[in-house]
């Protein structure tokens, strides 16, 4: 074998090297997290062009700005939450989801707690929520449940909590959370698989072995697909359903979800398809999750080792293929290099509805 020369050595030593420390740069900002500014907002772009087409048996019945005018100030006669369960029984809803916390019981007036319990109870497939909150600043984490009466009146319990990133847009849900161990569904898995629509096995809370003490545990982080900004899905305004000014049409066989729509009253948060300002309420985010589970469209992360091995394969193709180009050709090699990186990212979204951040890959090919 022909030995080589001292300046083919210099040459050799000298890619070799770009190659590593491209390779070094791009396992620490893959591990750092450094650029996840970066990754959020090729998320979100990404999503404007990945939009999920909403179904047309959602329907929200908004506690609105119009229906506290109206019935009175909050909280309302838990009798008047009973009326607009009895009355979506009536025209015949498929099934509803309360995105209302009713922990407490109704010391002065007792007989509305049980009238609210009677109508979930005869409407036989009514799903409530559980809250994990925080006593105080720092304090102990609590599950908040429903009063036990609309507890086992209720067809399924499931926890509502999401996932803020560090800019503070909603964007991901964990699909089990629970304080020492997972036990609760989200709510909406609870609402399918009590309606026989998904597999119990989908989301299992599994064996976790130990009890982690009094640490919300969460298992299966998955990112949401929205369908569309705020208002996307039909709404009604729940003082017009209590006065029967709702046709049938719109209630008959639709998976009908209760919550606060009114500024200051509910969650109301940002969202990768929200414009400037646009908040979205956490009724409406929940039906959004709800269509993206049932049909198996939610968005996993793809694991680290999978990522880090993605990522190499991508910054390392430019500096690889750059001593064997012209020197015109280096340029649009670079770029050549970045379109596929996006194109990775964009393919795996939308063909196997997985995440790969490709932040760490795009800056490192450019350092190269």
């Amino acid at each position: 074998m022909a030995k080589l020369g001292s300046e083919q050595r210099r040459y050799l030593v000298e890619h070799l090297s770009v190659l590593l420390v491209v390779a070094g740069l791009c396992v620490l900002l893959s591990i750092s997290g450094g650029l996840s500014f970066f990754n959020r907002y090729v998320y979100d772009s990404l999503m404007q062009w990945l939009p999920m087409e909403p179904s047309g048996d959602v329907l929200i019945v908004g506690i609105d700005e119009y229906s506290l005018r109206e019935v009175g100030r909050w909280p309302w006669d838990r009798r008047i939450h009973a009326q607009v369960i009895n009355q979506l029984e009536e025209q015949g809803a498929r099934a509803v989801l309360m995105d209302l916390i009713l922990s407490e019981p109704d010391r002065s007036r007792p007989e509305s707690d049980q009238a609210l319990a009677e109508a979930i109870r005869a409407a036989g497939h009514v799903y409530l929520p559980v809250h994990v909150e925080q006593l105080r600043s720092g304090g102990q984490l609590i599950e908040v449940l429903p009063h036990a009466e609309f507890a086992r009146a209720a067809k399924g319990l499931g926890h509502v909590d999401l996932e803020l990133d560090g800019d503070g847009v909603a964007r991901s849900v964990f699909m089990r959370s629970g304080i020492g161990q997972p036990w609760w569904p989200h709510i909406t898995q609870a609402l399918l698989e009590g309606e026989g629509l998904i597999s119990t096995d989908l989301y299992p809370a599994g064996d976790e072995g130990a009890f982690a003490g009094l640490a919300n545990v969460r298992k299966y982080p998955r990112y949401i697909p929205f369908a569309g900004g705020a208002g996307t899905y039909p709404q009604v305004s729940a003082v017009d359903l209590l006065e029967g000014r709702v046709p049938d049409q719109l209630v008959k066989d639709q998976f009908v979800f209760i919550g606060a729509t009114a500024a200051g009253l509910g969650d109301m948060l940002p969202t990768p398809m929200a414009g400037q300002g646009e908040l979205m309420a956490g009724v409406e985010i929940n039906a959004n999750i709800f269509d993206a589970l049932r049909r198996h469209q939610l968005i996993e992360r793809l694991d680290t080792v999978p990522t880090l091995l993605v990522s190499l394969l991508l910054a390392l193709l430019a500096p690889f293929l750059l001593p064997f180009v012209l020197p015109r050709w280096s340029i649009p090699l670079v770029m050549a290099s970045l379109a596929l990186t996006v194109a990775v990212c964009y393919g795996l979204l939308a063909l196997f509805n997985l995440w790969f951040p490709p932040a760490a890959a795009l800056l490192s090919a450019i350092v190269a």
